[in-house]
Formats: C-alpha cells, structure tokens, sequence
C-alpha cells in the first residue's frame, strides 16, 4: 500500500475485454448458431484499420445509392482484415483456435473458417464488437471511449 491507500489489483480479479457473440446466419452440423470469442486488440490496429477517430466526415446513409453503401460496407470489412485475425478465436478442446477466422487458405491455420462462410451482418457484428471492446467509438463518437480527453 503507498500513502494514498492504493495497493496492486489482483490479477485474477481483472475483467478482460472479452465477448462471445452468436452468428446469426452461420450454424454447427447440429444446427447450432456458431459462436465467436472477440476480443480488445491493440488500438493501433483498430486504427489502421478504421482511421483515426474523427477523421472521417460524417455521412448521411439515407443519401447513399444501395451501391455505395455496398462498396463502403465491402472496403469497411477488407480494411478491417487486421482486427478479424487478432481479435477472434473458437475452442478446440482445451485449446484456442486464432484467428476464428482467415481470408485465404495462405492464413488459415487448424480449426479456422473461411471469412466467405460468414454473412456480411455476421462480419459488421464480429468486427463491431472487437472495435467496441478495443474502445474505439467509431465516427458517431469520434473518440476512444477509454480515454480521458
């Protein structure tokens, strides 16, 4: 304990910025809706990955054609590529299986399934709650909630 009265937190008593999100168009053999764990990343690569907080102007999705809001859905979801691969992961026993996820056979590693399996609402909800648990607000913030300022 130091003279403000603070002692070191216990470990164990951590929450971690963990999620397991259920895919609404993708299911087991069994027929069971397939879950994913997400997880924060590293704010770095949520930037890279979405730009800075801010940065973009905002848009007004009423005026967008169903193809622009088609391209920028697609540019969203391969510009996010990064936060897919180091923020997903399935169970395989007493085992993790990261990424959940690959985009190609070149990074698939044991246990992992196509990125093309799963539905473009299934990919906003993985790649949203990843960015939400990283603290990255998005454009309607504009901020990373985490921080002070």
């Amino acid at each position: 304990m130091n003279e403000q009265g603070l002692k070191p937190t216990d470990v164990s008593k951590i929450a971690r910025p963990v999620e397991v999100v259920q895919l609404k168009h993708l299911r087991t053999e069994d027929g069971e809706p397939v879950c994913v764990r997400c997880e924060a990343v590293d704010e770095l690569v949520a930037m890279e990955s979405n730009g800075n907080p801010g940065e973009h102007a905002p848009i007004d999705e009423a005026k967008l054609t169903l193809e622009q809001k088609r391209a920028r859905a697609k540019k969203n979801l391969d510009e996010a590529a990064a936060v897919v691969h180091l923020g997903t992961s399935f169970v395989s026993g007493d085992s993790i299986v990261r990424p959940a996820f690959h985009y190609d056979e070149a990074h698939a590693v044991p246990g992992s399934i196509p990125w093309s399996y799963v539905s473009v609402e299934d990919k906003v909800l993985v790649v949203n709650t990843v960015l939400r648990l990283t603290g990255y607000g998005g454009a309607e913030d504009a901020r990373f909630p985490r921080r002070n300022g």
